[in-house]
C-alpha cells in the first residue's frame, strides 16, 4: 500500500476526540474547542504606553510650561478632570485622566527627577510639539468588546495563552488529550539501565515513542514489554484496555516470524485492516483494532520505528486532538551528491546545511540501514527520495521533514 492510501485508511478511524476544560496553566499545547469571545476590552481603559506626563495637546506650543496638578501610578484611577495649561504625571500603564488627549515622555521633558523616583514637580516644561493621541493606548485597541478573539481549532502556544489570560479566561474548553498505550515485544529486551546479558539488545523503543507521544501532544501511557508468548502478549494488551487508551502503538512483533505472536493475538482477538506499506524504513506497518481498542503497529528496527511513527501516528494524534493540518512541514532542499532511489519510497538520515550561496543543501547523515540509530541522531532532516529504479543526480531538488 502507498504511503498515502495508508495515511487514509488509517486516518478515517480517528476524529477529534470529546472536550474538557482545563484550567488555563494545563492548557498549553491543547487545541481550542470553541470561540473566545472577548468579555472585555484590550486594554480595558485609556492608558500611557510611557512613563511622562498626561496633557491637552492644544495646550502645547513648546516650550510650553504646565502647572503639575496631579499623580497616577499604575492600577490607580482618579475622577478629577485636567484642567487647561496643566499636566498630571502618569506612569506606564496608568489610566488617562478625563480631559487629557496625550501623553508627552518625560524624556522629552525638564523633569529630572522623576527618572531618579523623585517626588512631583509643581511645573513641568514641555520640550516639543505633541499631536493628539500620542502614546496612549486606546481601550479596545487590541481586543474589542464581543469581538472573537480565538477561534476553535487554535493550537494554545505561549502567546494564546497569554491572550487567554488577559480576557479572563481561568478555565478553558479544548479537545482531550489522547492517551496512547506503549508496548515493546521481545525477549531479547531489558531496559536501558540493566547491563546486557547474551543475545541482549535495550528497550529503547519504549523510550522513544514515548518521548514522540509527548511531543505531538499524548499522554503516554508506558505498557512495558511483552515477552514473545501469546499469554504475555494478551496480559498487557488487557492491561492497555483497562487503561482506556486511545491508541496502542506496539513495537516488533508484527512481521512474519514464528516469534512475531503479538500480530497472531491480535489476528485473533481483533481485526487487521492494512498490513506492509511502500516505504523505506518502515515497511512492515500494521494497522487495526484489538477488541475495539485501534491499534498501531511499529517495526521494531529503531530508526524504522521512529520513522513510521513521524509518517503515520504523528498526525493521528494530531487529529485526535481536533487539529486538520496533519502533514508534516517540509522544505525544499539540492543533493550535494548522487543517491540511489528504491522501489519504496525512502526517507533519508540528512544533514541540511546552506552553501557559500545561501542555498539549502542535503547530505547524507551516516548509514541508512534501519538498526543505525546514531546517523538519525546526527541528522536534522530526512529527505524523501521518491520511489524508483534510478538514481538522483546531484543537483536534484528534493523534498525535506526538518527534525529540529
Amino acid at each position: 500500500m502507498s504511503i498515502e492510501d495508508a495515511q487514509a485508511h488509517i486516518l478515517a478511524n480517528f476524529a477529534a476526540l470529546p472536550v474538557t476544560t482545563v484550567p488555563l496553566i494545563e492548557s498549553q499545547g491543547c487545541v481550542l474547542a470553541a470561540d473566545i469571545i472577548a468579555k472585555d476590552n484590550l486594554p480595558p481603559f485609556d492608558n500611557s504606553s510611557m512613563d511622562g506626563y498626561a496633557v491637552r495637546a492644544a495646550d502645547i506650543n513648546p516650550p510650553t510650561q504646565l502647572n503639575v496638578t496631579g499623580d497616577i501610578p499604575a492600577g490607580i484611577h482618579i475622577s478629577e478632570t485636567l484642567k487647561p495649561a496643566c499636566a498630571m504625571r502618569v506612569m506606564t500603564g496608568a489610566p488617562i485622566p478625563n480631559g487629557a488627549d496625550a501623553v508627552i515622555p518625560v524624556e522629552d521633558t525638564d523633569d529630572l527627577n522623576s527618572v531618579r523616583g523623585g517626588p512631583l514637580p509643581e511645573t513641568v516644561i514641555i520640550k516639543r510639539e505633541i499631536a493628539v493621541g500620542d502614546y496612549i493606548r486606546k481601550a479596545g485597541g487590541d481586543v474589542a468588546l464581543g469581538s472573537t478573539v480565538l477561534q476553535a481549532g487554535k493550537l494554545i502556544n505561549t502567546a494564546t495563552l497569554g491572550v487567554l489570560g488577559s480576557l479572563g479566561v481561568a478555565h478553558v474548553p479544548v479537545y482531550r488529550r489522547p492517551r496512547v498505550g506503549i508496548l515493546a515485544s521481545g525477549d531479547e529486551l531489558v531496559d536501558v539501565g540493566d547491563a546486557l546479558g547474551p543475545a541482549q539488545i535495550r528497550n529503547v523503543n519504549g523510550y522513544t515513542v514515548q518521548t514522540m507521544v509527548a511531543e505531538y501532544g499524548g499522554i503516554p501511557v508506558p505498557l512495558g514489554v511483552a515477552k514473545d508468548t501469546r499469554a504475555d502478549v494478551r496480559a498487557k494488551l488487557q492491561l492497555a484496555l483497562n487503561e482506556n487508551v486511545d491508541l496502542l502503538v506496539t513495537s516488533a512483533g508484527v512481521s512474519m516470524g514464528a516469534a512475531d505472536v503479538m500480530r497472531q493475538e491480535l489476528e485473533s482477538q481483533g481485526e487487521i485492516q492494512l498490513w506492509k506499506v511502500n516505504m523505506k524504513p518502515g515497511k512492515p506497518v500494521v494497522f487495526g483494532h484489538y477488541q475495539g481498542m485501534p491499534w498501531l503497529g511499529l517495526p521494531g528496527n529503531p530508526v524504522s520505528t521512529i520513522v513510521a511513527f513521524k509518517v503515520f501516528a504523528r498526525p493521528i494524534l494530531l487529529a485526535m486532538r481536533g487539529l486538520t493540518e496533519l502533514t508534516h512541514p517540509t522544505v525544499s532542499a539540492t543533493l550535494d551528491h548522487a543517491v540511489r532511489q528504491n522501489p519504496r519510497r525512502t526517507f533519508m538520515r540528512a544533514q541540511l546545511y546552506r552553501d557559500a550561496d545561501g542555498k539549502l543543501m542535503a547530505t547524507s547523515a551516516g548509514g541508512q540501514e534501519s538498526h543505525m540509530l546514531r546517523s538519525l541522531a546526527a541528522a536534522n532532516a530526512l529527505v524523501v527520495i521518491p520511489e524508483g529504479s534510478g538514481e538522483l543526480a546531484p543537483g536534484t531538488r528534493v523534498e525535506a521533514w526538518p527534525l529540529e
